[in-house]
């Protein structure tokens, strides 16, 4: 049970790596900058 968790993090921290660089391409820097200063 413990190596399943280990895994589901491990795989949620690459999906959110995956999603910051996809959104970074995409968004405009402005947008970005407003999301992280709310």
């Amino acid at each position: 049970m413990e190596n399943l968790f280990l895994i589901t993090l491990l795989f949620l921290i690459l999906f959110e790596q995956y999603k910051t660089r996809v959104s970074r391409e995409r968004i405009p820097i402005r947008a970005l900058k407003q999301y992280v200063h709310r």
